[in-house]
C-alpha cells in the first residue's frame, strides 16, 4: 500500500513514519510512502590527522566527520567504518552516524513524534537487536521502533510474497528464501564477503602493479575505482585470455591527487573473490553455489517458484555481467548434479532474476509497531521469565533453555535464536546426537555402579537418581526415544543383565573389570616380548596347527612318549674321564714363565709373518652396501657446502664492486665457512671470500656438476634438465658404484658447476704457469668450436657444400688468429680524419625515402634478454617489468620498432637473445603482438 500524492506518511496521531537502512557501506534514510530514500550517505566516520579547524579547500576540518563530508578531505582524515559484515561493531561511531542522521543536517526530525522501521541483516545477533533498541529507546526517545528483515522487504517490493533474495552489500552477503512473506531462516545462508572484501582484493591486486595505496582514505579511492571499471566475467578463462594477449581491457583511471593509473585484468579479478572465495583465502563455496544449495534444500514443492523468483539485492550485485554469470552457472550445476547432464529435460528449466536498483518502502509494515516500556530489552525480558525453579518437561538441549508450558515450548521452537540452533544442528547431525547420547549412557552409568554396583535393580529406580542433577542431558536429545529403549540397548551390547516383569524393567550391572585386568596383561606382555620370541611363538603355534590338522587326516603317525629325564635312587653316577697323555718336552724354566707373566706393555712381539694373507675380494653387492651406507651418513644436510674445484659466484659489495657478480674457482676450504678463489676472470686475483656470501653456478645442460649437498654428497654428476618453476634440477650420477642413477628435484643450492681438482690449480697459481692453461684452453675452445661448425656443415645442402667450406675454413683461421693475438690497437698508425670530409649536420642532404627505407631494410635488433629482476624484488625477466604507463620494456621496444616498420614500411626483425630462464616469459607476453607488424625471432 503506497502513499500516492504524499512525501510523508503518518498515523492516525499524526507521527511521521521514518524507514532506517543501516548498511556497512552506505546509510539510506526516508519517510515511508515514498519511491527512494531521502538521504543516502557513507557509513564512515572520519577523524582528521592534523589539527582540525582548519580549511581544505572550502571544507572546514572538524573533530569528527561523518558520512558526505569526508569524501572531498578523505586524504587528510583517518577513516573508520562502525559497521562490519552487517554488525554493529564500533557502538560509539554508530551513535555519532545515528545522531546525524536524525539531526538539522539530515532528516531534522523530533524522534518522539516519530515512529521507526529498522532493517538489519538475517541471523542478526539478538545481542545487536537489543542494543539498537535501548538505544532508539533511551537515547533518542523514539515513540515505536520495529525491525524488519531487509530481504523480506525488498521482495515486497518487487511485489512478491515467494521467492529468493540475494543481498549482497558493503560488508555481508545473504541468501534468504522468503515463501507467502515469512523468511525461512533454517534455509538462510549468510557468506561474510561483499564489496569491502572485493575492494580489498582490488587494492592488493593494485599494489601488484606497483600502485600504493596504503592510506585508510584510499581505500575510498579504490572502492570509487571498483564501482566505475569493475564487471563480472562471463567466463572467466576467456577474459583472462583476452587480458594475456591483447590490451583492450586496459582502461586509465585519475586519482584525486592527478595521477594516472591504468586498470586491466583487475577490472574482472575483483569481484570475482564472490564466485571463488578461495581467492584471499577464504575456505567456502560461490555465492552462486551457495544459492542453488538453498534452493535445493528448501522444500520440493517450493523450489520451482524459488526458481522462478530470484532477486538480487544489494550495491555488490550492480556490477556489469553478474545476473547473466550467476544464470549460466545455476543452469551449469542444476545440469550436473540435478539431472545428471540429461540436456533433454534441460530444456524445461526455468530461471528468472530480478536487479533490484533501490529498497522500495511500504509504510503498512509499520502498523504492528507496540509501544515500549521504559526499562531496557534486558530488564523487560527477565521480568517475563518465570521465577524459580520449575519441573524440567519442555526443555530445549540445543538452546539449553526451560519453557513453562506447551505453548512456551511452541513459541520457542518458532523463534529465531532457536533457529540458529537448529541451523548448527542440521550441519551436523551425527555428531550433535553422539554427543549427548555418549553423555546420558555415561552419567547414567555412573550412579548405577557407584550407588548400586553389581545389585539388581529397577531402571526407573536409576532415572530418577539421573534427573535430580538440574544439568543432566535430557532423553529426548539422544538417539533414544523413551527409557525403554535405552534399557534394551544397554542389553543388546551386554553392558548389563535386563529382565522385564510385572513392576516394570530391571537392570543388573554386568563387571568386566577383572577380564579387562587380564586382556591388558596379556596386550603387556606381548608388548614386551622382543622380535625373536615373537617369531618363536608364531612358529610354535603355526607348528601345533599343523600337526592337529595332520592328525585329523590320519597322515601323523603315532608320536613318541616323552618322559621327564629324572635318576632313580638307587642309580649310581659315574664319570668317565680321557686317559692323561704323557708331556714330551721338558719343562719350561722360571724365567720364561716370569717373563710370560710381565705385563701386556712390556711384552716384546715377533715380527709378523711376512706370507701375505688371502683376502676375499669385495662383492659389487659389498660396495653398493657399503655406499648406501655412507649416503645414510650425509643424508643430513651440513652447513658448509664448499668443496675445492666447485665454481661460485660472488654475491656481495662487501669486497667491492669490482668482485661483486664474478665468478671463481674454489681452491681451498678454510674452517668450513671460508673459500679461497681464484677468479675466472683474472687468473692472477685469489680472494677469501665466506661461504655466505657465495653461491652456487648452474652450468649449461649435459655438463659436470658436483652434489654439494644432500645424501649423495661429494659425487660428480651430469645435468640433465632443469626444473625453473621449482627452482630444481634432474642430475644423473656419472661415477661410483651408483654411476647412472637419475636424482630428481635437486634443489639449485645442492649442486653447483664443476671446474676441475683444486690441487693442480693451487700448483699453478704458486708456480705463476698460467700460461699452460691458456693454451690448453685456447686449443680445447678452438678445437670445440671446429667439432661444431663441422656438424653444422653436415646439415647444408650439397650444391652449397663448398662454398660453406670456404666460409667455415677462413671464420676458423681469423678464431685462432683472434685466439694468439691479443686485440690491440695501433694508435700511431690511425690518422686523424681531414677536416673537409666532417660535415655540419645542417648541411647534410636529407636523403630520400627509398634510400631510408634500403638502409632501414639491412637493419636488425638484437635485444639481450637473458637476466632475471630478482634483485629488484621481481620473479620474472627484466624486460617485463612495467616502467611507464604500464608498460614494460618489452612493450616499449616493440611499440618503437613497430613504428619504424609502419611509417618507412620496412620490415625490421627483432632477435632476442633469450636464456632457459626467461625463455617461456618472453614468449608468453609475446601473444599479444601476433597481429602486429613485426617478426620476432
Amino acid at each position: 500500500l503506497l502513499a500516492v500524492g504524499y512525501k510523508e506518511m503518518v498515523d492516525s496521531a499524526g507521527r511521521k513514519l521514518i524507514v532506517l537502512d543501516n548498511g556497512t557501506g552506505f546509510v539510506k534514510c526516508g519517510y515511508a510512502g515514498t519511491n527512494f530514500p531521502e538521504h543516502v550517505f557513507p557509513s564512515v566516520v572520519g577523524r582528521p590527522t592534523i589539527r582540525s579547524k582548519i580549511k581544505v579547500n572550502d571544507v572546514e576540518l572538524q573533530d569528527v566527520m561523518i558520512g558526505s563530508k569526508c569524501a572531498a578531505v578523505r586524504h587528510m582524515l583517518d577513516l573508520s567504518y562502525p559497521m562490519d559484515n552487517g554488525i554493529v561493531r564500533n557502538w560509539d561511531d554508530m551513535d555519532l552516524v545515528w545522531d546525524y542522521t536524525f539531526g538539522p543536517e539530515c532528516l531534522n526530525l523530533q524522534p518522539s513524534e516519530c515512529k521507526l522501521l529498522l532493517t538489519e541483516a538475517p541471523l542478526n545477533p539478538i545481542k545487536n537487536r537489543e542494543k539498537m533498541f535501548e538505544v532508539m529507546f533511551e537515547k533518542f526517545g523514539f515513540h515505536s521502533v520495529y525491525v524488519a528483515v531487509q530481504a523480506v522487504l525488498t521482495l515486497y517490493a518487487q511485489g512478491l510474497e515467494t521467492g529468493v533474495v540475494v543481498d549482497s552489500g558493503d560488508g555481508v552477503t545473504h541468501i534468504c528464501p522468503v515463501y507467502q512473506g515469512f523468511a525461512l531462516n533454517h534455509l538462510t545462508k549468510r557468506l561474510d564477503i561483499a564489496g569491502r572484501n572485493i575492494t580489498s582484493y582490488l587494492v592488493s591486486l593494485l599494489k601488484l602493479r606497483g600502485y600504493a595505496f596504503n592510506h585508510s582514505a584510499d581505500f575510498e579511492t579504490v572502492r570509487q575505482i571498483k564501482e566505475k571499471l569493475c564487471y563480472t566475467a562471463y567466463d572467466i578463462e576467456q577474459e583472462v585470455k583476452l587480458a594475456l594477449e591483447t590490451v583492450i581491457l586496459v582502461k586509465p583511471y585519475t586519482l584525486p591527487d592527478g595521477r594516472v593509473i591504468r586498470v586491466g585484468s583487475e577490472r574482472f579479478q575483483a569481484p570475482e573473490v564472490l564466485f571463488q572465495p578461495n581467492l584471499i583465502d577464504v575456505e567456502c563455496c560461490g555465492i552462486s553455489e551457495l544459492l542453488f544449495n538453498v534452493i535445493q534444500s528448501a522444500d520440493i514443492d517450493t523450489r520451482a517458484e524459488f526458481y522462478k523468483h530470484i532477486v538480487l539485492s544489494g550495491g555488490s550485485t550492480m556490477f556489469a555481467g553478474l545476473p547473466s554469470r550467476f544464470e549460466r552457472e545455476i543452469k551449469q550445476l542444476y545440469l550436473e548434479r540435478v539431472l545428471k547432464g540429461n540436456k533433454e529435460a534441460f530444456q524445461n528449466f526455468y530461471l528468472y532474476t530480478v536487479i533490484v536498483v533501490s529498497h522500495l518502502y511500504l509504510g503498512s509494515t509499520l502498523l504492528s509497531m507496540p509501544k515500549h516500556e521504559p526499562f531496557t530489552p534486558k530488564a523487560i525480558s527477565n521480568r517475563i521469565k518465570a521465577k524459580g525453579l520449575q519441573k524440567l518437561r519442555w526443555f530445549c538441549q540445543m538452546c539449553q533453555k526451560q519453557c513453562r508450558d506447551q505453548n512456551g515450548f511452541k513459541c520457542h521452537l518458532t523463534s529465531e535464536s532457536h533457529q540458529r540452533q537448529l541451523l548448527l544442528f542440521a550441519e551436523s547431525p551425527g555428531r550433535f546426537l553422539g554427543q549427548y547420547s555418549g553423555e546420558f549412557k555415561k552419567g547414567f552409568l555412573d550412579i548405577l555402579t557407584r550407588q548400586f554396583g553389581t545389585k539388581r535393580v529397577k531402571a526407573n529406580t536409576v532415572y530418577q537418581e539421573y534427573i535430580k542433577d538440574r544439568n543432566h542431558v535430557h532423553m529426548n536429545s539422544t538417539c533414544w526415544f523413551t527409557l525403554t529403549g535405552f534399557v534394551n540397548y544397554l542389553g543388546r551390547t551386554g553392558i548389563c543383565k535386563v529382565d522385564q516383569t510385572e513392576k516394570g524393567w530391571f537392570i543388573q550391572y554386568i563387571d568386566r573389570s577383572l577380564e579387562e585386568r587380564r586382556e591388558k596383561m596379556a596386550k603387556k606382555v606381548k608388548m614386551d616380548m622382543d622380535d625373536e620370541e615373537r617369531m618363536r611363538d608364531v612358529i610354535m603355534k603355526q607348528a601345533e596347527r599343523a600337526r592337529e590338522r595332520l592328525k585329523e587326516s590320519g597322515e601323523l603317525e603315532e608320536e613318541a612318549s616323552y618322559s621327564e629325564l629324572k635318576k632313580s635312587d638307587d642309580q649310581k653316577i659315574e664319570f668317565k674321564l680321557p686317559k692323561m697323555v704323557p708331556v714330551k718336552d721338558k719343562l719350561k724354566p722360571l724365567e720364561i714363565l716370569s717373563n710370560a707373566a710381565r705385563s701386556s706393555t712390556d711384552r716384546k712381539f715377533d715380527k709378523p709373518s711376512t706370507s701375505k694373507s688371502v683376502t676375499r675380494p669385495k662383492s659389487a653387492l659389498d660396495e653398493i652396501k657399503e655406499a648406501e651406507e655412507m649416503y645414510k651418513e650425509k643424508k643430513n644436510r651440513t652447513r658448509c657446502w664448499l668443496h675445492p674445484g666447485i665454481v661460485v659466484k660472488i654475491i656481495s659489495k662487501r669486497y667491492g664492486e669490482r668482485l661483486n657478480n664474478e665468478k671463481g674457482v674454489v681452491t681451498n676450504v678454510k674452517e668450513e665457512r671460508f673459500a679461497c678463489l681464484q677468479l675466472l676472470s683474472d687468473e692472477d686475483t685469489t680472494v677469501t671470500v665466506e661461504q655466505k656470501h657465495l653461491e652456487t653456478v648452474i652450468p649449461a645442460l649435459n655438463r659436470t656438476v658436483l652434489i654439494v649437498n644432500g645424501a649423495y654428497r661429494g659425487q660428480k654428476a651430469t645435468l640433465e634438465s632443469v626444473n625453473e618453476k621449482n627452482y630444481s634440477a634432474s642430475v644423473r650420477i656419472c661415477e661410483g658404484v651408483i654411476r647412472g642413477r637419475l636424482l630428481e628435484n635437486v634443489e639449485y643450492e645442492d649442486i653447483c658447476k664443476w671446474h676441475g681438482h683444486s690441487s693442480a690449480l693451487r700448483v699453478k697459481i704458486v708456480e705463476r704457469k698460467s700460461e699452460d692453461w691458456k693454451d690448453a684452453t685456447k686449443r680445447e675452445t678452438m678445437d670445440s668450436m671446429s667439432f661444431e661448425l663441422d656438424r653444422l656443415l653436415e646439415t647444408s645442402l650439397p650444391a652449397d657444400l663448398e662454398n660453406w667450406k670456404i666460409q667455415f675454413t677462413g671464420f676458423k683461421d681469423l678464431f685462432a688468429r683472434f685466439l694468439q693475438v691479443k686485440p690491440t690497437v695501433s694508435w700511431n698508425q690511425i690518422k686523424p680524419l681531414p677536416e673537409e670530409t666532417i660535415k655540419p649536420y645542417s648541411d647534410l642532404t636529407e636523403p630520400s625515402m627509398d634510400k631510408v627505407r634500403s638502409m632501414l631494410s639491412k637493419m636488425v635488433i638484437v635485444k639481450l634478454n637473458g637476466g632475471l629482476g630478482t634483485t629488484m624484488g621481481c620473479k620474472g625477466p627484466k624486460s617485463l617489468i612495467p616502467v611507464r604507463h604500464d608498460l614494460t620494456f618489452l612493450d616499449l621496444t616493440m611499440q618503437q620498432i613497430e613504428h619504424l616498420n609502419l611509417t618507412h614500411d620496412v620490415d625490421i626483425p627483432l632477435v632476442l637473445m633469450n636464456s632457459f630462464n626467461t625463455d617461456q616469459d618472453t614468449k608468453r607476453a609475446l601473444r599479444k603482438y601476433r597481429n602486429v607488424k613485426l617478426s620476432t625471432h
